[in-house]
């Protein structure tokens, strides 16, 4: 499949980095018939959960950032976070998750005040941000302004792959001041704009306006996914399709490994780009994959002939 796209191949590395990946089940006797028989059975029990408690998540979240306020708003997110949002993932087999912490034995505390830049593989990890810290999501111009949106928001520029459209943008130092004030969490970014298939990560968007020492703290975390059967990775094609099989994977791993701020040179931490970029690669190096060139733009390109291919 990946010579009828050979135009989206990344220049540097080779990779293509929009192909959904295909299933890595061995061909043995006993998956076979995990695939004909456990998968289905376990897809048609939790995706009909899947899809209740995902409503519900959403619809609390957009309630939570409409309606309260202070400190009653941020207890009702994580509240509701916390409980939904686990929920759906423990329905979708990530009952474990393994964090990795090379650099240190403890994940960091995250709050108001600070920002996470992270690779984008999928859908799972926003659920897991959810989860994890109730961030301020955003979403990503091509000038590398931020729109804050809510977990509906995200979660619909991932399953659609259209980006989210406002009038309302902030430089990066903006968002995090302006959650610090409204003790809104941390803000939650995706440089690369989209999703990939995890293989490698592709160019990011120049979303460090000032190098964040000027305005608080930030923090890399880089995802991956160990695929031992269907890939947890989303970037194009069905996502009711997707969301039915991964579903029907009795355990599903997600690996994530924290990149403190202090591990960027003292030289890199006067200007945003120079940030930005080493711990771009600081992240490209802990989720173990390489670094690529292409850029988002190309992808909407790719997905025009990819669902012509498909359909």
């Amino acid at each position: 499949m990946g010579e009828k796209y050979v135009e989206w191949r990344d220049a540097l590395t080779g990779v293509h980095p929009f192909i959904p990946l295909p299933d890595k089940y061995p061909p043995t006797l006993l998956n076979r018939l995990h695939r004909l028989i456990l998968v289905p059975l376990l897809a048609i029990f939790r995706t009909p959960l899947i899809v209740l408690f995902l409503a519900l998540l959403v619809t609390a979240d957009y309630l939570a950032r409409k309606i309260a306020s202070g400190p009653l708003k941020r207890a009702t997110l994580r509240a509701t976070h916390f409980l939904l949002a686990g929920l759906v993932l423990w329905l979708f087999g990530f009952a474990v998750h393994k964090n990795t912490h090379l650099y240190k034995k403890q994940a960091p505390s995250i709050k108001s005040g600070h920002f996470i830049l992270c690779n984008h593989v999928s859908y799972i990890e926003v659920l897991y941000m959810a989860y994890a810290y109730s961030p301020q999501f955003t979403s990503v111009t091509d000038s590398g302004l931020l729109i804050p949106v809510n977990l509906y928001q995200a979660l619909f520029e991932i399953f659609w792959n259209r980006p989210v459209r406002s009038r309302e943008t902030f430089k990066l130092s903006e968002l995090v001041r302006r959650a610090k004030k409204n003790n809104d969490g941390p803000v939650l970014v995706f440089p690369e704009g989209t999703t990939t298939n995890g293989r490698i990560t592709i160019s990011a968007l120049p979303v460090v306006d000032i190098a964040p020492s000027y305005y608080g703290t930030g923090h890399g975390i880089a995802i991956r996914y160990p695929n031992n059967g269907f890939s947890p990775s989303f970037c194009a094609g069905n996502v009711f399709k997707h969301t039915f099989f991964l579903s029907g994977q009795l355990r599903n791993t997600m690996e994530l490994v924290y990149v403190p701020q202090d591990k960027v040179s003292n030289e890199c931490a006067m200007s945003g780009a120079s940030w930005l970029n080493e711990m771009w690669q600081l992240i490209s190096d802990a989720a173990c994959i390489s670094r690529g060139k292409i850029t988002r733009d190309k992808k909407q390109l790719f997905l025009k002939t990819y669902s012509r291919h498909i359909s």
